[in-house]
């Protein structure tokens, strides 16, 4: 009894099926965790104080970051 094997454009596209699901399932995966993230930074008053001051530290820092390169700035465009 001989065995055919399916031909080449069917393999290819079982293939390509299957990494279409294992790519949804990632995505699907990753859509799930930044749901669980996001209920978790909505119910723990902790979590939601530490981003926040996080945040302030990082913003301030870039306001500082800017004003200097102002500064700078008008010191170049002064001697120029």
């Amino acid at each position: 009894m001989l065995c055919s094997a399916p031909p080449a454009e069917t393999v290819d596209d079982r293939l390509l099926d299957t990494e279409e699901l294992a790519r949804r399932r990632r995505t699907e995966d990753g859509d799930i965790s930044s749901t669980v993230q996001l209920l978790r930074y909505l119910t723990d008053g902790p979590l939601r104080r530490r981003v926040t001051a996080a945040t302030n530290k990082v913003e301030s820092f870039n306001r500082f970051s800017q004003w200097i390169g102002f500064g700078n700035r008008r010191q170049l465009l002064e001697e120029g």
